[in-house]
């Protein structure tokens, strides 16, 4: 039956749903839908007895009560009526079957073709089986009745022993594969196949025993041994006199539907490009494992918290394609370093996560960590280029008392950083101190907060000298902070944290205004400052931040300082970290007369063979460097070596962390033009830089660091 238009009753709590419900109606060109809305279990009660909707729509929960149990009387069970819940349950689905309701619907997956297909079998199911009841009552020849219905039917004559079936449709016979000769006159015990819920099949029997009717879900199997789903409906039919007389079944292969949902729960569940657990199934797996743990004091488990080193910079080079193909052989290569009880899952980018299940002691985690690493040593060929890839680990233990799996999760991440923090290729297990030192962080941030808003920042300037001359060239602009309690504060306390939260950004702007500022302030004394520069030190959040090349257009515009003065450092990290977009925020910056140098020059890639890519005008030599020059050969060799390199680039060359006379000469031997260090001053505030600006030379007697 295909009515042109269609009485539906909506019982549902959520107005929301209901719009989305009525909307989806909507959709449906053919039909047309008549929606009548009840939002409470007892306004369902009222009208349901005496009503004459086509189906009935109904929510699984209704604020306390359970939807299902409005349709529990025999005559309200005979309507045909279909469960809509917030979630995929398969207890709830089977207590569906059981209610007598014809389908089963998870809200958030409903379609319009996936309701009005469900609604037209829930109406066919109920006409088919109320006309196989009346023609039961008046005659046996059912043949022409339902022989062109599409579900399938077998009847069973309860008078005789052990219930044989007298007749089935030709639906029937096409769902099982069977012929009539082979089944008319067997008991249906042959067809039920091997149930995978055994509570389902005793179920069956049960109704049968009790002569009561029958809703479920079975797995059987056709002529062929091949399996199908079989949604099944099992009615007791009584004569005049109230005497059981048939059993009349209604069945339909519905793999296709639980095929479908096996599908989207699979892909809510997964990641789409490896196929591994996500998030959201790891996050289970984890708690699973904490409620096993209460039970079970002896098993011990870990999870893994894995981020691959540098990864970004391989998307940018090589591109996403190529990017997400080596993220697929990583998780297969991950996977082949463990057990089958242990879970691999991707939670998101290029980050990994795993549930170890230890098979002797935690010891084993150390061991897996490292079975890892080695296992990442060997190149991936991915298309034609060969990938080396390294991946930092954060290991969290069972045998701290976790509650929850996000904080499980949260320590590992913590974990994950430490080990970055020591290099590539690492591991760390976390520890009191991590979370100890997390707290701190987070007082960092707040206090720092504070001193963005109370002014507590201050710039002190280092000169930057010619070695030949003794002439000063410059400064750099360095940021301290002017804590109320702990005094002045070095940089290397505060920025790291800046950076990771973001701070770094205001105060990046606040340190390169002010910095340009007081250079225009002294360029104005005279012809004597007229050549000296300011260098103001970048992040690589800056780097990338979106019209960062305007805001340094507009401050110099501000201050009326000519580009030639302003010189802006930047580290071999920050290159790295985006390449592309350094690159043509570096080009634009030049392109405004901004000069640009290479900072700490040694401490991160140590190669000049990218440099020649980046318009850099200046190479500052890292401070571990020079220190050794005139104790350590390899390092005067080393330093030797880069000046000659930088100078083939047309770059010039500052040595950081001079701290006395020998090392001024050997550098000046090798032809290093700039030194920076205590040599020479220490960072000071801007108003100890006037006696300096008067002679514009330094004397040859080195300042003692300070402690």
């Amino acid at each position: 039956m295909h009515p042109a238009e269609i009485k539906v009753l909506l019982i549902e709590d959520d107005e929301d749903d209901y719009l989305i419900t009525q909307n989806l109606l909507k959709q449906i060109s053919l039909t047309r839908y008549l929606v009548d809305w009840v939002s409470t279990y007892e306004a369902a009660e009222q009208i349901l007895d005496d009503d004459d909707h086509d189906v009935y729509l109904v929510d699984y929960r209704l604020g306390r009560e359970i939807g299902l149990e409005l349709f529990q009387s025999p005559q309200r069970r005979e309507r045909p009526f279909i469960l809509l819940t917030g979630q995929g349950d398969q207890d709830i689905d089977l207590a569906a079957m059981e209610a007598g309701a014809a389908d089963y619907l998870v809200k958030g997956h409903i379609s319009a073709a996936a309701l009005e297909r469900s609604i037209r079998y829930a109406i066919e199911h109920h006409y088919t089986l109320q006309a196989l009841r009346t023609s039961l009552r008046k005659h046996d020849d059912l043949a022409a009745a339902i022989d062109q219905i599409s579900t399938g039917v077998v009847i069973t004559d309860a008078l005789a022993p052990d219930n044989p079936i007298i007749f089935v449709n030709p639906a029937f016979l096409r769902i099982t594969g069977y012929d009539p000769p082979e089944i008319l006159g067997r008991n249906c015990r042959f067809l039920q196949g091997q149930d995978t819920s055994s509570v389902t099949l005793e179920k069956l029997r049960r109704a049968i025993q009790n002569r009561q009717p029958f809703f479920g879900v079975l797995l059987n199997y056709r002529k062929d041994g091949t399996p199908f789903w079989n949604e099944l409906s099992v009615n007791p039919v009584f004569d005049q006199d109230g005497q059981l007389v048939r059993f009349v079944g209604l069945q339909t292969d519905i793999s296709h539907r639980i095929r479908t949902e096996e599908q989207i729960l699979h892909s809510a569940l997964h990641d789409k490009l490896t196929d591994l657990p996500n998030r959201t199934l790891f996050t289970d797996r984890i708690d699973q494992a904490l409620i096993y743990s209460k039970s079970q004091k002896d098993l011990r488990w870990s999870v893994f918290l894995l981020d691959i080193d540098r990864f970004k910079m391989i998307n940018d080079s090589l591109g996403h394609r190529i990017g997400d193909e080596l993220l697929v052989q990583i998780s297969q290569r991950l996977l082949e370093s463990l057990g089958e009880d242990d879970t691999l899952a991707r939670l998101g980018g290029d980050e990994f996560a795993i549930l170890l299940h230890h098979r002797d002691s935690p010891l084993n985690a150390i061991y897996v960590a490292n079975q890892i690493h080695q296992s990442l040593e060997e190149p991936f060929h991915v298309g034609d280029h060969d990938v080396f890839v390294s991946t930092s680990i954060g290991i969290t233990l069972s045998l701290t008392d976790y509650e929850n799996p996000e904080d499980i999760l949260r320590d590992a991440d913590t974990a994950m950083y430490r080990a970055k923090d020591q290099g590539r290729s690492r591991y760390a297990i976390f520890d009191a101190s991590m979370h100890d030192h997390i707290v701190t962080i987070q007082q960092i941030e707040t206090d720092l907060r504070r001193a963005i808003a109370q002014d507590e920042l201050r710039v002190y300037y280092q000169p930057i000298i010619s070695i030949a001359t003794a002439q000063l060239v410059g400064f750099e602009a360095l940021m301290r902070w002017q804590h109320p309690s702990r005094g002045l504060v070095p940089p290397d306390q505060f920025i790291p944290v800046a950076e990771e939260t973001g701070l770094i950004i205001p105060m990046g702007e606040w340190i390169l205004r002010q910095a340009c500022q007081q250079m225009n302030a002294w360029i104005n004394l005279g012809s004597a400052t007229q050549n000296l520069q300011v260098n103001v030190n970048l992040a690589s959040r800056q780097v990338c931040q979106s019209g960062f090349v305007a805001l340094v257009q507009s401050i110099l515009n501000e201050y009326q300082l000519d580009p030639k003065h302003l010189k802006l450092e930047i580290t071999e990290s920050t290159i790295m970290d985006d390449m592309n977009v350094a690159r043509d925020t570096l080009e634009e910056l030049q392109a405004l007369g901004i000069a640009i140098a290479i900072d700490d020059f040694g401490t991160g890639y140590s190669s000049l063979s990218y440099l020649h890519r980046f318009p850099i005008n200046t190479l500052k030599i890292d401070r571990t460097f020079i220190s050794k020059i005139d104790t350590h050969e390899s390092d005067l060799n080393m330093v030797g070596v880069m000046v000659l390199l930088a100078h083939n680039l047309k770059m010039n060359v500052v040595a950081e962390g001079v701290e006395n006379e020998t090392q001024v000469q050997i550098l000046n031997r090798v032809g290093c033009e700039y030194g920076q260090g205590y040599f020479y001053s220490r960072p000071i505030p801007a108003a100890e830089i006037a006696p300096l600006l008067e002679t514009m030379h330094f004397p040859i007697q080195p300042e003692k660091p300070l402690p």
